[in-house]
């Protein structure tokens, strides 16, 4: 039955995948911005990945918006205003955006390739995000997401598989020495969960939600 459920939903994904992409592209023309993947772009630049603690980096590919937006209303959070989003791989920052107009606190994105950061950066700057001292202002790190240090306000991470096993296997500890530190609300939505073993095998989070598409986990303190 579980087979079937998951047929059906790519099925219907394939059929309204002409809706969805109109569906981004308008979202890029209402913000003057562009986070769309252009065919002309390099998969992956062979230095980059090189210089990763864990070469095992995916190519950039944006986050469709409406499975995003679901994704925000699942969010197990009372307040986003109360919470720093943090999207680990954040590509050309179009989570970035939809997170600061959704309410968070603060957002921030966490981008390996620099040129990709740069352009994150740039789409923010656009649409006036970047120097922003309210809510939902966005900060771009260009750096490892193995290496990454959580702030340490109640948070939720973003992940679109942004990279393999090994990256994930050191975001898991570094949430886990973060929440020993400060204990504290923590969710973890992972679109397109590669990986999911690694996040369930947490002595942290537990899963609160899974579906065909994606998995949230939280603390135990939520």
């Amino acid at each position: 039955m579980a087979a079937v459920r998951l047929a059906a939903a790519l099925i219907a994904e394939i059929l309204l995948r002409p809706v969805t992409r109109r569906q981004d592209r308008l979202m890029d023309q209402r913000l003057g911005i562009g986070t769309g993947r252009s065919t002309a772009e390099p998969v992956l630049d062979p230095a980059v990945v090189a210089s990763a603690q864990h070469r095992d980096s995916v190519a950039y590919s944006p986050t469709p918006v409406h499975q995003f937006r679901k994704i925000l209303r699942s969010l197990p959070i009372p307040t986003p205003s109360a919470f720093t989003f943090v999207d680990l791989g954040c590509g050309k920052g179009r989570t970035l955006l939809l997170a600061a107009e959704y309410g968070f606190g603060r957002v921030v994105g966490v981008e390996f390739d620099p040129t990709l950061a740069e352009t994150a950066r740039q789409n923010a700057t656009g649409c006036g995000l970047v120097t922003r001292s309210t809510a939902g202002a966005v900060e771009v790190v260009c750096g490892d997401a193995a290496r990454y240090e959580f702030p340490p306000e109640p948070t939720v991470v973003f992940l679109f598989n942004p990279f393999g096993e090994d990256t994930l296997r050191a975001v898991v500890d570094q949430i886990e020495q973060t929440l020993a530190l400060w204990p504290r609300p923590f969710v973890v939505a992972y679109f397109n969960p590669m990986h999911q073993e690694v996040l369930e095998g947490s002595t942290t989070l537990r899963a609160t939600m899974r579906n065909s598409r994606w998995c949230i986990y939280t603390s135990m303190a939520v």
